[in-house]
């Protein structure tokens, strides 16, 4: 995970200096969008294979207090009970149209009908899809684009700030999949050891 943080704050530095640096650049470069590009693809890769590491029936698993020793002071329904597993997947995929839009891109579905998906399958497919058009947007995103002045929850921001926010908050719920899988007997993919070929 400290790898990771290393990772985005140095996109976020990029997006800094180029923002710096706007007036010498070519206006079709995108290299502040493309430094984050990479960091996506690391945390899809973390990402993708938590979700599919956990079993089809263990895939609604939400913990409670009934899976903690007598006594303990685990808490998992205040203010509200947590997210499920499943929950976890479909929040990551709708968060990342919701902030990949946030410049103008049109998300290629239905967000809300995120929201309805059941099953395994369908919610994997979701974060699948999900990736692939930040990806896309990401690439397609020129440093002006990236850097323009749009309103983020009614304050001035840029289009850059959504894509860094959106690395951020799959970094947040990632962390809550591997607790789940672990809790399930399941040593999330990244986690697991390497074979001799450093693969």
């Amino acid at each position: 995970m400290k790898s990771k943080m290393i990772f985005v704050a140095a996109a976020l530095v990029a997006v800094g200096l180029c923002g710096t640096t706007m007036q010498a650049q070519d206006k079709a470069a995108n290299t502040a969008a493309k430094s984050m590009d990479g960091v996506l693809s690391i945390y899809e890769h973390d990402i993708v294979p938590a979700a599919e590491a956990m079993p089809a029936d263990k895939f609604d698993f939400a913990p409670g207090s009934a899976i903690f020793a007598a006594g303990s002071k685990a808490d998992f329904t205040t203010p509200k009970p947590v997210m499920s597993f499943g929950e976890e997947v479909r929040h990551i995929a709708q968060a990342n149209y919701m902030f990949f839009t946030m410049g103008g891109a049109k998300a290629d579905r239905d967000v809300k009908a995120i929201d309805d998906l059941r099953g395994r399958d369908e919610s994997i497919k979701a974060l699948k899809d999900s990736f692939a058009f930040g990806h896309k947007v990401l690439n397609e995103s020129s440093d002006a684009d990236s850097l323009k002045e749009i309103k983020i929850f009614g304050k001035p921001s840029t289009p850059a700030a959504a894509y860094a926010f959106a690395l951020a908050h799959m970094g947040d719920h990632y962390g809550q999949m591997v607790e789940y899988l672990r809790m399930n007997g399941v040593v999330p993919p990244a986690s697991r050891p390497k074979n001799n070929k450093g693969d």
